[in-house]
This record gives C-alpha cells, structure tokens and sequence, in this order.
C-alpha cells in the first residue's frame, strides 16, 4: 500500500485523500442516522401495533364475555381505517376463531390462543398477539398483523446513500482541483523551475510566487538559494 502511494504524485495523494475523507465520513453519518430512523420506525411500528390492539381487546371484551361475534366483528371492521393492517381476529380461550377482519389475499390461522404478549416479524409483516382480560379474568386473545416495511426502508435508504455519496465526490473533486490551484501549482512551479536550472545550467530563473503563506515562503527560499 505504502509502495503505491509513494509511486502517486501529489496532485494525485491530494485527490485521493480528499475523496477518501469525504466517502469515510458521509458514509459515516449517513449509516447513525439511517441506524436511528430504523431502530425508531421499528419501535413506532410495535408501539403502533399494540396501541390498536389493546384498544381493540378493551372493546371487544364484553363481546367475547357474552358471545356476542357481530360485535366483535363490528369492532373489528374500524381497521379498514388502518391500511397498514392486513388482518385481525378476536379468539376464545380454546383458540377458536370468534370474529375475524381481513384485507383480500390475506388468511388468519384457525387457532391462535394465548395466554401471553407474542410479536413476530418475518416476510414484511408484524404480527402481534396478545391475551384479552376482564376484571383477571382471561377471556381470549387478540391478532393483528400489519406491514413491515423496514426491508423496503434499507432499500430506499441505499439508493439515497449512494445518490449522496456520488454528489459528495464530485464536490469533493471540485473542491480538490480548487485546492490543487492554490497549493500544488505553486510546487510544481517551484519543480519546474529546478529542473531547468539543472537542465540549463543557469540560476537566472526564478519560480513564480503567488502566495504569502508556508508556500510563498518555500519559495522565497528557492529563491534565495539560486541568489546565493
């Protein structure tokens, strides 16, 4: 590695270098905020999710204590709101389906009891159960699945990433070439200048200078040298 940057000019170690920094940290800060917003659309998304669906036990819980399915049903019916959600359905404590909701394509299984929270995520889809009570008393449970597009989320986010990383190279290459004009123009005069007093054997040439920083002074002092 050492070997391929000592054969690089400098114009080219200064273009590399620029274009290295810019790459390392806007794919830096771009990767902790893409990490955020995915870590907090997942915690909105379960947050969401168990919101609707103990709201959905509360209501139907009356339903389920008198075996009343066309209201629970009703209940029910409010998700077609929700287009985020796909299906639900109330169960007995057998597990036997008491009234379901359901977007067309999608099924709900024939048996679901639980006694306990239980969140799954696969295939794009959130699935949540969790157990309905009245006064202590366990009457059922509650299913919801919704979609999950954290998978479609990455997507976009990797098409923006690379968008802004292009964008950031070539202003990071413009900023180069500008920077390239104000240091390495100076040097490569200064070389320019040496290699034709050697070639030419004279000191009458002078290099040029453009500056009053750490390269003009290099080349007062260039200067001076062919005067001595």
């Amino acid at each position: 590695m050492n070997g391929v940057a000592s054969r690089l000019s400098l114009r080219q170690r200064l273009l590399a270098g620029m274009l290295l920094t810019a790459l390392v940290s806007v794919t830096a800060a771009l990767s902790a905020m893409i990490a955020l917003d995915l870590q907090a659309y997942h915690q909105t998304a379960i947050a969401d999710s168990s919101t609707q669906a103990e709201l959905l036990g509360r209501t139907s819980a009356a339903a389920l204590a008198f075996k009343d399915p066309e209201t629970a049903k009703e209940n029910l019916a409010v998700l077609q709101a929700r287009p985020e959600v796909l299906a639900a359905g109330i169960y007995t404590p057998r597990g036997e389906l008491f009234a379901s909701y359901s977007t067309p394509g999608q099924t709900l299984p024939i048996t679901a009891p639980a006694t306990s929270r239980n969140e799954v995520v696969e295939h794009g889809m959130l699935t949540l159960t969790i157990p309905i009570h009245d006064n202590g008393e366990w009457l059922g449970s509650i299913y919801l699945r919704s979609r999950y597009e954290l998978a479609d989320r990455i997507t976009r986010y990797v098409h923006i990433t690379l968008l802004v990383i292009l964008g950031t190279m070539v202003v990071a290459l413009l900023v180069s070439t500008w920077l390239q004009r104000l240091v390495i123009s100076p040097l490569v005069d200064v070389v320019e200048t040496a290699r034709r007093v050697v070639a030419d054997k004279s000191y009458s040439f002078r290099a040029r200078k453009v500056s009053r920083d750490e390269v003009g002074e290099l080349v007062d002092a260039f200067n001076d040298m062919l005067d001595e």
